[in-house]
């Protein structure tokens, strides 16, 4: 009896700090403040994770354009995260703004190049980095001119002549210069800025 007693305290103890253990890992900052780039060609696809409950979903088309259940919603789902709010446009609140390409989340800038609507526009500092997305036309010294940054990602989305073509200027302007449809999905922490390469598939 004393030894059943003691199975089950022993048994309770375990199951209690497994609980408490497994509590903090939701709360832990790995489930907040980073940039998740997806692996799609169909559509860009930028998660930006504030918390497990708010996060948003940057793209270059409307949420009804795009095949989010085969892109986002596995991730989702693995990581038991809601559904982002998503963002196509111009948006403000306490955790991010986005306005005309240029998005600013957790202290990261990003601007997103779609198309060349870029050459009518500019930024006064240097961004973290720039997003080269399907429909991104332009010379990558032009470019960095106006919207200095020292990474570039490319969409996998962008035509396979305009990665080459980027990522061997890149190569002469000294500028780190990666491909998500080469690489795979990555993951930018907001606290470091340090890019790393998912382990699997978002």
């Amino acid at each position: 009896i004393v030894n059943k007693r003691s199975s089950l305290i022993f048994m309770f103890i375990v199951t209690s700090l497994a609980t408490v253990a497994w509590m903090f890992h939701l709360h832990s900052d790995e489930h907040r403040d980073y940039i998740l780039f997806y692996n799609s060609s169909k559509f860009t696809a930028v998660q930006l994770v504030a918390s497990r409950d708010t996060t948003y979903l940057l793209s270059n088309v409307e949420r009804d354009e795009a095949d989010i259940d085969y892109v986002v919603a596995p991730y989702l789902r693995r990581a038991a995260m809601d559904e982002p709010l998503w963002l196509c446009g111009d948006y403000e609140d306490e955790n991010v703004v986005s306005c005309n390409g240029l998005v600013d989340f957790r202290g990261i800038r990003m601007k997103m190049l779609c198309d060349k609507s870029w050459q009518q526009d500019s930024v006064p500092t240097p961004v973290d980095l720039l997003l080269l997305c399907k429909g991104f036309k332009g010379a990558m010294d032009a470019v960095l001119e106006k919207y200095p940054s020292e990474k570039v990602i490319m969409d996998a989305g962008l035509h396979a002549m305009s990665r080459r073509r980027v990522a061997k200027e890149c190569v002469l302007l000294d500028v780190c210069c990666m491909d998500i449809s080469q690489m795979g999905a990555m993951r930018l922490s907001c606290s470091d800025k340090k890019l790393q390469l998912c382990n699997e598939r978002p």
